[in-house]
């Protein structure tokens, strides 16, 4: 919640047109307005210190210093939440990768390595998780094709591996779907704990949403791109150790 907008909020209705602009104009710009002079501060919305001064009596404000004074402490307030927040993401980020099987990371970089061509299947919602990892990919040469289509997957006999990257997906539909892949080495990434999958895939990774990243509404996919990146920097290790 904007802290001025908390602070000041209930005297909005009582602004005029001219007034709420100098208002949400100050509420999207604590920071820096809480820096400027008057002068500043009207030429920045064009609009005259006179009306600066009547907005600040409107809000019971005995002057624009005393503004000033109040936004500088809700700059404060704003830097230190931030921090908070960078160090509550340094601490998820760091758990993540603590809990993550190394071993893993490095089989699914030696298939990578090994193929040098992938076949990236997904369900809709994580396709942009998709195309990040072909964009990675790519710029590593390895030669990546990209399909939510089962039947393209199936019938592709040029793509042996496939990392197929599915959300919640109940298990006789999962089982159909790999049915169909039967021929190819197949890697599940998947945010759901799924029953009796190991016989039916070379790897399952289960990388389970975290709920203190939805507490803090931190991107609850995340930790999807944060796995690929590590992927990716092992494939890049394997690939100099080849150049060298």
């Amino acid at each position: 919640m904007n802290l001025f907008k908390e602070m000041f909020g209930d005297f909005l209705n009582s602004l005029s047109e001219k007034e709420k602009f100098i208002f949400n104009f100050i509420s999207c710009n604590i920071s820096q307005v809480s820096q400027m002079s008057i002068k500043e501060l009207s030429l920045s919305m064009n609009i005259s210190e006179y009306s600066i001064n009547k907005f600040c009596k409107k809000l019971n404000l005995d002057n624009f210093e005393n503004l000033i004074s109040i936004l500088n402490e809700c700059s404060k307030t704003i830097l230190s939440n931030k921090n908070n927040m960078f160090n509550i993401s340094k601490d998820l980020l760091n758990n993540f990768v603590k809990n993550i099987n190394e071993t893993h990371i490095n089989l699914i970089s030696d298939f990578l390595f090994k193929y040098q061509k992938v076949s990236l299947l997904f369900s809709e919602s994580y396709k942009i998780i998709a195309q990040y990892f072909e964009d990675k990919l790519k710029q590593l040469n390895i030669k990546t094709n990209i399909t939510s289509s089962l039947k393209v997957n199936s019938k592709n006999k040029d793509s042996q591996l496939i990392i197929y990257i599915i959300d919640s997906i109940d298990d006789i539909t999962l089982r159909n779907s790999l049915e169909k892949l039967s021929n190819k080495i197949i890697i599940v990434f998947s945010n759901t704990m799924l029953k009796n999958i190991n016989n039916m895939v070379s790897l399952f990774m289960f990388l389970p949403e975290n709920k203190s990243m939805k507490t803090y509404n931190l991107n609850c996919s995340g930790h999807f791109f944060i796995f690929i990146d590590l992927i990716i920097s092992r494939l890049v290790e394997l690939i100099n150790i080849k150049i060298k």
